[in-house]
């Protein structure tokens, strides 16, 4: 299961880009990924100050790269 943060650069707003964090998720739920994904997106958050998210969803690794 991957996370795709999306977050706009603080200091030029127009600079948007998608972030993938790969989740170690047993069976593959997309309901475990949905509840866990506020703690993991804060703590990336924390992690790249320089960045401001404006989203995240949970994806398949390669359901996304699809279309």
């Amino acid at each position: 299961m991957e996370l795709i943060v999306v977050a706009c650069l603080i200091s030029a707003p127009e600079r948007c880009a998608e972030h993938r964090l790969l989740l170690d998720i047993h069976g593959l739920d997309p309901a475990q990924c949905v509840y866990s994904s506020p703690i993991r997106v804060a703590q990336w958050s924390i992690q790249h100050p320089a960045w401001r998210v404006t989203g995240w969803r949970c994806v398949l690794p390669a359901e996304d790269r699809l279309t």
